[in-house]
């Protein structure tokens, strides 16, 4: 390929064709950005990317020049902050490319990818006076999503593009790779704005595999091309809770009486601490003023799995050395020993969970959280068939009672009973019962004042 062979059509105007692409988490926000006249970042607005195409129309008239969009998604509007990720959308590269012409920097870019020194890019942008190379991320579970923006997920991020700038630098040093663009905050020029500087649009450049397809990578795969050491928060990992645990020999005793309750109880402690494991990744350890209560959680969970005192000494250490500052020794043998020596472990519900680990629902909901969730979940109902019936009856009794039916509350204040018409009328509508229940069915509602008074000489049910 000749540099005559590319070429970049400039769009007519601010385009979410390459947005749309880029973001593909419906459930997280993306952030506009442009320069004022005095060149100072403003904030423009954050919306959903589900909202994209209603609310993209009108602040267009503000991206027209020198605007800006973040490449990644997070969790929450008005930030691009990284510990508010929620998706990691492309990995990037910004060239400044100030010695060549554009094609030729294309052309570089492609042939490194050609002789296996980089991945094939998905995308090229042509930013003004600069290049940027993109490669699309997508979740090993699901390729149509991005990947989830976990801390781990993060470093991995950060290594990948230190590798890929060193591999440029080192194969084409005239693209003039930027060493310090290694986050994953960064922001990059919506397409089809105006680059003030250098007087045209943004454009952009797709390529696609053999099937047509864009190409798409996930983190790992990206690292074991680039041969980037995955980095871990945490020496252990919990696995996913796919299926009930299996419960151990000491938890099987019980299941000679309740088969299932030692799998749900093992189940749960090893889902709320798979769950706790990435609530550290995603905030990069745990902050100070709720080290501790992640420490208990922590050792609960292993004592409730009967891990051996010595594993949760050594797993609640890791942690606590993990923590924003960590945890002192006497504090971690201090917990460690609270934990062992209770009869029964500590329990907690999930809206108190998330407030003693200080978990906000938009946190709760970008890392699925369903142990440690501050809006309690609503309790499932029970079928209650005594109560069921119990109110079908008195309130048929009490349109019996309507209708002039021997039953109600006479002008002096006293009951009156009518039990075997009101038992007859009861049977026909398959409400089978007693004259004791029908009296104590009568006798409450007529103390509730539910029941009409009666009139003299309407006492026995008369249908005329």
């Amino acid at each position: 390929m000749t540099s005559d062979q590319l070429s970049f059509p400039e769009p007519a105007g601010p385009s979410t064709a390459a947005i749309q692409r880029f973001h593909r988490g419906e459930d997280a926000y993306i952030r506009f950005l442009a320069k004022n006249h005095e060149g100072r970042l403003r904030p423009i607005g954050s919306m959903l990317r589900s909202d994209l195409d209603q609310c993209f129309p009108e602040i267009i008239q503000h991206l027209v020049k020198d605007s800006y969009v973040t490449i990644n998604a997070y969790y929450k509007p008005h930030t691009h902050k990284e510990q508010d990720l929620r998706y990691l959308n492309a990995v990037y590269t910004d060239c400044d490319a100030y010695n060549l012409d554009f094609a030729d920097a294309v052309y570089r870019i492609l042939k490194a990818a050609e002789v296996g020194v980089i991945p094939p890019p998905t995308v090229v942008a042509r930013s003004g006076r600069g290049i940027w190379a993109f490669w699309l991320l997508c979740s090993a579970l699901d390729r149509n999503k991005p990947e989830k923006g976990f801390r781990e997920n993060v470093l991995i991020y950060k290594g990948i593009l230190t590798a890929i700038n060193r591999r440029l630098e080192e194969f084409a040093p005239d693209l003039g790779p930027d060493p310090g663009a290694v986050d994953a905050s960064r922001i990059t020029r919506v397409e089809g704005s105006m680059h003030s500087g250098a007087g045209r649009r943004v454009s952009y450049a797709w390529f696609a595999d053999d099937t047509r397809h864009a190409f798409t990578y996930t983190l790992r795969e990206l690292s074991r091309f680039l041969d980037v050491d995955v980095p871990k928060l945490l020496s252990w990992q919990p696995a996913a809770p796919t299926s009930p645990a299996t419960p151990t020999a000491t938890a099987a005793k019980r299941e000679r009486t309740h088969p299932g309750r030692a799998r749900g109880w093992c189940a749960f402690h090893e889902k709320r601490q798979y769950e706790l494991w990435h609530l550290i990744q995603h905030r990069g350890g745990m902050p100070e003023g709720c080290r501790q209560h992640g420490a208990l959680v922590l050792g609960t969970d292993l004592r409730a799995l009967h891990r051996s005192e010595e594993e949760i000494l050594a797993k609640v250490t890791e942690y606590g050395a993990l923590c924003r500052p960590p945890m002192p020794v006497w504090e971690i043998h201090a917990t460690v020993k609270k934990v062992i020596g209770r009869a029964s472990p500590l329990k907690w519900t999930g809206p108190t969970l998330a407030r003693l680990l200080r978990v906000s629902t938009a946190e709760a909901q970008a890392l699925e959280l369903t142990t440690m969730h501050p809006e309690r979940e609503p309790h499932r109902s029970r079928p209650r068939p005594r109560k069921d019936a119990r109110e079908k009856r008195r309130a048929l009794i009490v349109e019996l009672a309507k209708a002039g039916y021997a039953c109600g509350v006479k002008a002096d204040g006293k009951t009156t009973f009518g039990g075997a018409e009101i038992r007859r009328k009861l049977k026909v509508k398959g409400l089978e019962t007693t004259a004791p229940t029908v009296s104590r069915d009568i006798r409450d509602l007529a103390k509730a004042g539910e029941l009409p008074t009666l009139k003299p000489g309407n006492l026995f049910g008369d249908d005329d």
